[in-house]
């Protein structure tokens, strides 16, 4: 399945943006995932600084302290270990995980009384990085040497794992929560990996002549899925796949056009 470019565009007006860089901030943020629960508070995974943020999507003020995700209490300067977060998902209304891939690590937290706290953490989940939550279940995807996906209980109770050979880097996981249907990001090979319930490969999306370095995922509904894609030393963008026409769109913003992968969000 190969989606083909079309000059049809979804429009979205730009309503404000959120500054996550903080003054205990040692580098400039790589926010390489954010969640929203439906209060309004945000976790976010800076990479860049090694933590976890909790910010008030309303205020865009960070609501408490941050949690390092590589040494406690702070990592110093020197550290080599670089264990750095990477997805975020939330598994309810207050309680969010975070995936750090060379720590092999799930960190679970708490986001109640708008203060940022470690529930617990699930250890030996090597390279762990995409993160999503349907139907009380836990997506995590693994990246390279494990190229894998599972399907978890919140406790760490292993109820599925997935693998086949086009499995390289999938750095980002979607669920459709109507056919529970998998989609993973495979930023390296440009492509979108479509599976059944079962792990079962459904469609191949090759995205190399639309759009550059898939990433972050989201359902919009069941038929169109939006992909952002990463450019290092170009413009990044968010595009539109229609799942039944098999097309591609972009996504533009209306007013001021956000930068999708920026260190504000």
């Amino acid at each position: 399945m190969k989606p083909k470019g079309t000059s049809n565009k979804t429009i979205l007006t730009f309503c404000r943006e959120i500054d996550l860089r903080l003054p205990s901030d040692r580098k400039t943020p790589s926010v390489t995932a954010i969640a929203l629960n439906g209060s309004g508070r945000l976790v976010a995974a800076d990479l860049g600084n090694t933590c976890i943020k909790l910010i008030n999507k309303q205020s865009g003020e960070c609501m408490s302290r941050t949690v390092s995700t590589c040494c406690i209490p702070l990592c110093n300067t020197d550290c080599v270990k670089k264990y750095r977060p990477w997805g975020v998902s939330f598994i309810d209304e207050d309680r969010a995980v975070v995936s750090v891939p060379a720590a092999g690590k799930l960190i679970f937290v708490d986001t109640r009384n708008d203060q940022l706290n470690v529930v617990k953490e699930l250890i030996n989940h090597r390279q762990c990085r995409g993160l999503a939550f349907c139907r009380g279940r836990l997506y995590v995807t693994y990246g390279s040497p494990e190229k894998k996906v599972r399907i978890l209980n919140t406790d760490d109770t292993i109820l599925k794992t997935f693998s086949n050979e086009y499995f390289s880097e999938p750095w980002y996981v979607t669920v459709n929560e109507n056919d529970m249907s998998i989609f993973l990001s495979e930023t390296l090979t440009k492509r979108v990996l479509h599976l059944n319930d079962n792990g079962i490969l459904v469609h191949i999306m090759d995205l190399k002549q639309v759009i550059d370095k898939p990433r972050g995922l989201l359902l919009k509904d069941a038929s169109r899925l939006w992909v952002c894609a990463y450019r290092f030393n170009g413009k990044d963008s968010m595009a539109e796949i229609d799942l039944d026409k098999a097309e591609c769109s972009d996504v533009v913003g209306e007013g001021r056009i956000p930068n999708w992968y920026s260190d504000r969000y």
